[in-house]
Protein backbone atom coordinates (compact mmCIF):
# COMPACT_ATOMS: atom_id res chain seq x y z
CA UNK A 1 0.00 0.00 0.00
CA UNK A 2 1.47 3.37 -1.02
CA UNK A 3 1.76 6.05 1.67
CA UNK A 4 -1.07 8.03 0.09
CA UNK A 5 -3.33 4.97 0.44
CA UNK A 6 -2.49 4.70 4.14
CA UNK A 7 -3.24 8.38 4.66
CA UNK A 8 -6.48 8.15 2.62
CA UNK A 9 -7.65 5.19 4.72
CA UNK A 10 -6.82 6.98 7.98
CA UNK A 11 -8.44 10.18 6.75
CA UNK A 12 -11.69 8.33 6.08
CA UNK A 13 -11.53 6.60 9.46
CA UNK A 14 -10.77 9.78 11.40
CA UNK A 15 -12.69 12.38 9.37
CA UNK A 16 -15.83 12.62 11.53
CA UNK A 17 -13.78 13.28 14.67
CA UNK A 18 -11.18 15.76 13.42
CA UNK A 19 -11.37 19.48 14.15
CA UNK A 20 -10.83 21.97 11.33
CA UNK A 21 -7.22 22.48 12.46
CA UNK A 22 -6.59 18.71 12.63
CA UNK A 23 -8.13 18.25 9.18
CA UNK A 24 -5.81 20.94 7.80
CA UNK A 25 -2.80 19.29 9.45
CA UNK A 26 -3.89 15.89 8.12
CA UNK A 27 -4.24 17.31 4.60
CA UNK A 28 -0.75 18.82 4.88
CA UNK A 29 0.66 15.43 5.95
CA UNK A 30 -1.13 13.76 3.05
CA UNK A 31 0.18 16.26 0.51
CA UNK A 32 3.73 16.08 1.82
CA UNK A 33 3.74 12.26 1.91
CA UNK A 34 2.37 12.08 -1.65
CA UNK A 35 5.09 14.45 -2.89
CA UNK A 36 8.09 13.30 -0.85
CA UNK A 37 7.21 10.05 0.92
CA UNK A 38 8.96 7.69 -1.48
CA UNK A 39 12.25 9.48 -0.76
CA UNK A 40 12.07 9.56 3.04
CA UNK A 41 14.37 7.48 5.19
CA UNK A 42 13.14 5.68 8.31
CA UNK A 43 13.55 8.65 10.66
CA UNK A 44 11.96 11.11 8.23
CA UNK A 45 8.95 8.81 7.87
CA UNK A 46 8.59 8.61 11.64
CA UNK A 47 8.94 12.37 12.14
CA UNK A 48 7.07 13.62 9.07
CA UNK A 49 4.16 11.17 9.10
CA UNK A 50 3.83 8.38 11.66
CA UNK A 51 4.17 10.59 14.76
CA UNK A 52 1.56 13.03 13.46
CA UNK A 53 -0.85 10.23 12.54
CA UNK A 54 -0.63 8.68 15.99
CA UNK A 55 -1.11 12.15 17.50
CA UNK A 56 -4.22 12.79 15.39
CA UNK A 57 -5.57 9.31 16.17
CA UNK A 58 -5.32 10.25 19.86
CA UNK A 59 -4.85 6.64 20.96
CA UNK A 60 -2.95 7.29 24.19
CA UNK A 61 -5.07 6.36 27.21
CA UNK A 62 -3.42 7.20 30.56
CA UNK A 63 -2.18 4.07 32.37
CA UNK A 64 -3.65 1.82 29.65
CA UNK A 65 -2.17 2.49 26.19
CA UNK A 66 0.70 4.60 24.87
CA UNK A 67 2.84 4.86 21.72
CA UNK A 68 6.56 4.14 22.26
CA UNK A 69 9.44 4.50 19.78
CA UNK A 70 12.80 2.70 19.54
CA UNK A 71 12.28 0.45 22.58
CA UNK A 72 14.29 -2.75 23.09
CA UNK A 73 12.40 -5.88 24.12
CA UNK A 74 13.76 -9.35 24.87
CA UNK A 75 12.69 -12.75 26.15
CA UNK A 76 13.43 -16.46 25.97
CA UNK A 77 11.04 -18.04 23.43
CA UNK A 78 11.00 -21.84 23.18
CA UNK A 79 14.55 -21.99 24.53
CA UNK A 80 15.92 -19.27 22.22
CA UNK A 81 17.06 -15.87 23.45
CA UNK A 82 15.37 -13.22 21.27
CA UNK A 83 15.78 -9.46 21.32
CA UNK A 84 14.81 -6.63 19.02
CA UNK A 85 14.43 -2.87 19.06
CA UNK A 86 10.82 -2.10 18.15
CA UNK A 87 10.71 0.95 15.88
CA UNK A 88 7.24 1.75 17.18
CA UNK A 89 4.95 -0.11 19.52
CA UNK A 90 1.71 0.47 21.35
CA UNK A 91 1.73 -0.94 24.86
CA UNK A 92 0.44 -0.50 28.37
CA UNK A 93 2.80 2.00 30.05
CA UNK A 94 4.53 1.34 33.33
CA UNK A 95 4.99 4.04 35.97
CA UNK A 96 8.31 5.28 34.56
CA UNK A 97 7.22 5.55 30.91
CA UNK A 98 8.37 2.05 30.00
CA UNK A 99 6.25 -0.28 27.87
CA UNK A 100 4.75 -3.43 29.34
CA UNK A 101 2.05 -5.65 27.73
CA UNK A 102 2.61 -4.78 24.02
CA UNK A 103 -0.44 -4.72 21.71
CA UNK A 104 0.87 -3.56 18.34
CA UNK A 105 4.22 -3.27 16.53
CA UNK A 106 5.27 -1.19 13.54
CA UNK A 107 8.62 -1.71 11.87
CA UNK A 108 8.77 1.07 9.36
CA UNK A 109 10.43 1.87 6.12
CA UNK A 110 13.16 -0.50 5.21
CA UNK A 111 14.36 -0.72 1.63
CA UNK A 112 13.12 -4.28 1.37
CA UNK A 113 12.94 -7.73 2.86
CA UNK A 114 16.01 -9.90 3.12
CA UNK A 115 18.29 -7.05 4.18
CA UNK A 116 20.38 -7.22 7.34
CA UNK A 117 17.52 -5.37 9.06
CA UNK A 118 14.53 -7.18 7.56
CA UNK A 119 11.38 -5.36 8.81
CA UNK A 120 9.16 -8.45 8.69
CA UNK A 121 11.65 -10.49 10.71
CA UNK A 122 12.02 -7.64 13.24
CA UNK A 123 8.25 -7.33 13.60
CA UNK A 124 7.71 -11.09 13.93
CA UNK A 125 10.53 -11.32 16.50
CA UNK A 126 8.93 -8.49 18.50
CA UNK A 127 5.55 -10.25 18.35
CA UNK A 128 7.01 -13.57 19.55
CA UNK A 129 8.75 -11.80 22.44
CA UNK A 130 5.51 -9.97 23.32
CA UNK A 131 3.52 -13.21 23.33
CA UNK A 132 6.05 -14.67 25.77
CA UNK A 133 6.11 -11.55 27.98
CA UNK A 134 2.33 -11.03 27.95
CA UNK A 135 1.47 -14.66 28.73
CA UNK A 136 -2.19 -13.98 27.99
CA UNK A 137 -2.86 -15.55 24.55
CA UNK A 138 -4.51 -12.32 23.37
CA UNK A 139 -4.17 -11.28 19.73
CA UNK A 140 -1.22 -9.06 18.80
CA UNK A 141 -1.04 -6.95 15.67
CA UNK A 142 1.93 -5.80 13.63
CA UNK A 143 2.76 -3.95 10.43
CA UNK A 144 5.87 -3.19 8.49
CA UNK A 145 6.42 -0.71 5.70
CA UNK A 146 8.84 -1.25 2.83
CA UNK A 147 9.03 1.64 0.40
CA UNK A 148 5.54 2.61 1.53
CA UNK A 149 4.05 -0.81 0.92
CA UNK A 150 2.16 -1.62 4.10
CA UNK A 151 1.97 -5.25 5.23
CA UNK A 152 0.31 -6.65 8.33
CA UNK A 153 0.27 -9.66 10.59
CA UNK A 154 -1.71 -10.92 13.57
CA UNK A 155 -0.75 -13.42 16.20
CA UNK A 156 -2.26 -15.22 19.13
CA UNK A 157 -1.29 -18.14 21.31
CA UNK A 158 2.06 -18.77 19.64
CA UNK A 159 0.77 -18.61 16.04
CA UNK A 160 1.49 -15.69 13.73
CA UNK A 161 -0.46 -15.21 10.50
CA UNK A 162 0.49 -12.93 7.61
CA UNK A 163 -2.54 -11.15 6.15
Amino acid sequence: MHSSHIVTFLKAALAPELTAFQTELFNDIYKKSAEEGNYWNEEELKIEMIGFLFYLANINVPKQMKVFYERPIASIVQGHSLSVTADCLIAKPLQFNEPSVPYFFLQEYKKGRGESKDPEAQMLTAMLIAQELNQNKKILFGDWITFFIKNNCTGTGGALVER
